[in-house]
């Protein structure tokens, strides 16, 4: 997305109820030694606000924590990082986390089953993008520089307001913005492209993924795959029944011999593939349960 700032998207855009900026990062745990990563953000002051995302121990954000110059702000631990690192303390609000090197107050500790906004990537620390000085040499942080791209953006819309009816604002407010945060060192060629891009409005209830975008169309070849070979196999299977039903002929015959009618008949062997097509179903969802709860949680680990 275009890294836009926040002042600039809180008072030009109408369709958000309150928006969010984020940037994943790496933060180093080790004081010394061997190096030990923890999946970092920075997020803006309202982020955990606008998300909904309340806390379990101490304390989310605010607003009020993401301030230029905010020196020594505070950081939110996500609850699997809390146990893994702390214990599960419960004092843990009056402890500090290292990130490379600097100790951050650790402000709280999110709800449990908040695992970040993007998929494929977990949230153990999340600092406000204040902060971004602290890991630079000065005068070399990433937030005054326009080129730097280092944001992503996200917004609850207002009730009543569409994503299509958003997406229209937003095209709207483009030539605006992109001027307005137009890199000052780009030649008049790129400038003419960057100046053509529009800004866009997606959904975000199941969050923001490369993988999706990066899989989507082996995944969609999988899926035809997959239905091929269904289809092979479902007609295997009826070339079995047919087989069964030849074998089958005389048993037929006997019970038309006794008295029983061809309704009954059909019946019988109606219930019988229905039986059989009941157990494949259940057997079936059992596995794409137990196998997506598996690929959901390897997505969480890596």
């Amino acid at each position: 997305m275009v890294a836009v700032p926040l002042d600039l998207r809180r008072t030009r855009q109408q369709a958000f109820s309150g928006m969010l900026a984020w940037s994943a990062t790496r933060f180093n745990l080790a004081e010394s030694g061997k190096v030990r990563y923890a999946e970092g953000m920075f997020v803006s002051g309202d982020f955990f606000k606008v998300l909904g995302v309340s806390a379990e121990i101490g304390r989310t954000l605010i607003a009020q924590d993401d301030r230029l110059g905010c020196g020594h702000p505070g950081a939110v631990i996500s609850h699997t990082f809390w146990q893994s690192e702390f214990a599960g303390d419960p004092a843990v609000t009056t402890k500090s986390v290292r990130l490379d090197g600097r100790l951050f107050p650790i402000l709280g500790v999110s709800q449990p089953g908040f695992f970040g906004v993007e998929i494929g990537r977990r949230f153990d620390v999340a600092i406000p993008l204040c902060a971004d000085p602290m890991f630079f040499e000065p005068g070399k942080n990433r937030i005054p520089v326009r080129n730097a791209w280092w944001l992503s953006a996200m917004g609850r819309l207002k009730p009543g307001v569409t994503i299509e009816s958003a997406d229209a604002q937003f095209q709207t407010l483009s030539p605006v913005i992109l001027q307005e945060t137009l890199p000052p060192m780009y030649r008049p060629e790129n400038a003419k492209k960057f100046l053509a891009n529009k800004l866009r409005v997606t959904p975000g209830d199941t969050g923001v993924s490369q993988l999706r975008r990066q899989y989507e169309n082996p995944l969609w070849i999988l899926l035809a795959t997959t239905a091929l070979v269904l289809l092979i196999a479902c007609a295997n299977l009826a070339n079995l029944l047919l087989a069964r039903a030849s074998v089958r002929e005389r048993e037929i015959a006997v019970r038309q011999a006794v008295g029983a009618s061809r309704g009954r008949l059909v019946s019988q062997l109606l219930s019988e593939s229905l039986l059989l097509a009941l157990f494949g179903a259940i057997l079936g969802a059992v596995l794409a349960n137990v196998l997506s709860r598996g690929l959901i949680a390897f997505s969480k680990m890596v």
